[in-house]
């Protein structure tokens, strides 16, 4: 089985608000970037911890599956005091807008967006950063019994974190094209 993966970097730590230029239109520059690789490709996972998973569920719909591990929705409540406040806003906007057209649809008109989100059931920042999302359509959202942020250390010390990615390979992979839901997820809160 060959794979691809491509690894976007935020070299600013600005939530990938901020363009190589320094202006804040990193929404439309990091989009660009990643469907101009995801294009060429008929599957697409999208897999994104901390800061990364805030990007993975900006550009959410460039991706068949998105999986986020602790993202940061709401830049006004924590880590984002730095970044201009319309910027935040518009983050925040574009992550609540797409997940919700994802619901609906997902990259090249097929079937419905798939959207893990993983976080620590102990952590209170964490919990309340995904509580704006919790209720769309298209995002399952899986607490674990940790109160570290770093989520995938947590799985991965757990023996969970490569069977969790190797399963939404699989499903993906195997997914019927014509499924109106190829990945037969159930959507809602799970604690692991």
């Amino acid at each position: 089985l060959l794979l691809d993966a491509l690894y976007v970097a935020d070299p600013s730590n600005s939530y990938f608000l901020q363009d190589p230029t320094r202006e804040w239109k990193g929404l439309e520059y990091f989009g660009n970037l990643v469907e101009s690789y995801a294009r060429n490709y008929s599957k697409v996972i999208m897999v994104g911890s901390s800061m990364g998973a805030t990007a993975c569920l900006q550009h959410a719909t460039l991706a068949d599956i998105a999986i986020a591990f602790a993202p940061r929705i709401d830049l006004d409540m924590s880590h984002g005091s730095y970044v201009p406040p319309a910027s935040r806003k518009q983050s925040r906007a574009q992550i609540v807008d797409f997940l919700a057209a994802g619901s609906k649809r997902r990259r090249g008109g097929g079937a419905n967006l798939c959207v893990e989100v993983h976080v620590g059931a102990g952590n209170f920042v964490d919990v309340m950063q995904v509580s704006s999302i919790r209720q769309i359509g298209c995002v399952s959202l899986i607490e674990h019994d940790t109160f570290h942020h770093n989520v995938p250390q947590y799985l991965q010390q757990s023996g969970l974190l490569v069977p969790l990615l190797k399963r939404k390979m699989v499903q993906l992979l195997l997914a019927a094209e014509d499924s109106t839901d190829p990945i037969n997820v159930c959507h809602g809160v799970a604690s692991i």
